[in-house]
Formats: C-alpha cells, sequence, structure tokens
C-alpha cells in the first residue's frame, strides 16, 4: 500500500478560534520515487453558516483577502465540511490508508478546521495523529548543526533550503506546497547526510560546508510533481 500524505493550511480572520476561517486547500500525495506526486487537490472557500465574519484588519491586511469578492464565491463551513470528508474518504481509501499530515504549523491547522467545517472525530477517521510539520522538523535540523537557525518563519525555511513558492505567501495552497517543498527538501537532507556519514570520517563524521553546499546544488535541480 503507498503510503499518502495531505499537505494543508488556512487562512483565516485572524488569531483566535473565534476568528473566521476563509480558504484551506488539501492536496493529497504519495511519495514515489523519492518525490511527493500530487494525487488530488481541494480548495475551499468558505463562510460562516449565518454569514457573519470575525476578522481583524491586520489579518487582511497580510492574507490580502478582499471579503467582498470572496464572500461572492465562498460556500458555508457546512458545505465545505461535507466536501472535505468526500476529499478525504476518496483519498484514505475510506479509512484504510490514514493520510499523514504535512505543513507548518499543522497543529493549529487541524484545530481550526475541526473547529469550523469537520469536526475531529470525523477527521481521525480518514487522518493520523503523527504529523510531519516543517517547524518541528527544522528545529531538530538546527539542534543537530544541519541548519541555521533563521526564525521559525516558513519562508525563511524555504529560503535557506533553496526552495521557492508558487506563488504569493499567505495563500493557503501556496503556503501548504510551500511547506510540503521544504519538508522534502529536509527529508533529503537527512538522507544526504546518512548517506556522507561514512564518507566524512577525516572531519569526524560532520558535515562540512563543502558538503552541504553540494546538496543544496543537488536539490534545487529537483523538483516536485503535479504542483
Amino acid at each position: 500500500m503507498i503510503t499518502k500524505y495531505i499537505a494543508f493550511d488556512t487562512e483565516t480572520g485572524g488569531i483566535g478560534e473565534d476568528k473566521s476561517l476563509l480558504t484551506a486547500y488539501f492536496g493529497a500525495y504519495a511519495y514515489e520515487n523519492n518525490t511527493f506526486v500530487l494525487m488530488d487537490e481541494l480548495e475551499l472557500y468558505v463562510r460562516p453558516n449565518d454569514g457573519i465574519y470575525h476578522i481583524t484588519a491586520e489579518a487582511l491586511g497580510i492574507n490580502k483577502i478582499n471579503l467582498v469578492e470572496h464572500d461572492k464565491k465562498a460556500i458555508t463551513y457546512s458545505k465545505a465540511g461535507g466536501k472535505l470528508r468526500e476529499f478525504l474518504i476518496k483519498n484514505s481509501e475510506n479509512g484504510s490508508n490514514i493520510l499523514i499530515p504535512v505543513g507548518h504549523g499543522v497543529a493549529g491547522d487541524v484545530l481550526f478546521v475541526n473547529k469550523k467545517i469537520l469536526n475531529a472525530n470525523c477527521w481521525n477517521q480518514y487522518v493520523g495523529y503523527r504529523k510531519l510539520d516543517s517547524g518541528t522538523i527544522s528545529q531538530c535540523l538546527i539542534t543537530c548543526g544541519l541548519l541555521e537557525d533563521c526564525g521559525a518563519g516558513l519562508s525563511k525555511l524555504a529560503k535557506q533550503l533553496g526552495v521557492k513558492p508558487i506563488g504569493k505567501l499567505h495563500d493557503a495552497k501556496t503556503d501548504a506546497v510551500l511547506a510540503l517543498h521544504v519538508v522534502d527538501a529536509m527529508m533529503k537532507l537527512i538522507e544526504e547526510g546518512n548517506r556522507w556519514k561514512s564518507t566524512t570520517k577525516l572531519t569526524g563524521g560532520v558535515l562540512t560546508p563543502e558538503i552541504i553546499d553540494n546538496y543544496f546544488n543537488k536539490i534545487t535541480n529537483k523538483g516536485i510533481t503535479g504542483d
């Protein structure tokens, strides 16, 4: 059975569970031939069931969402939940192949999705608890000396790893795919580090700057298919 992943991100009306969910992106991926391959995707533009948005000007200033235009194409939380459930059933083969969540700050996005459009009991039937979070993985690599501590932001991690976004940042799809690319680059960094471990005896088993530069030259010429 092929291991499947779900890369996702949300854009909201501000910080806090009382704020409205506005957009969400979910991409179902398989990991084949050492790369993530897109199998299916769902992009949602949503509004509260009662039609009343709870937002802050600061949040809309960051994600650049035009609320008037957004509302014209948005569907209710209830309808969005139904679409998401169908998406998860299809791509997890009705829960027989649990999807591994991937993203940046995944736990917060899961909480928002569960709070607004699909409850945790339903979500957990199709999506696993163990997550691939670019922020958490980066902290491990920083501790091991494989990454510089450039801050917790996704864009800074991507820049350090030579990964470019597919569109404008603070867009749900762009950020979800960027986080997936970053995780992929980190996985390859770990893989290359293990491969070179036996060849770095002269440096005490430490990845030298030359070795790391060689790695970055390799991964920046590789992409993730299907985006």
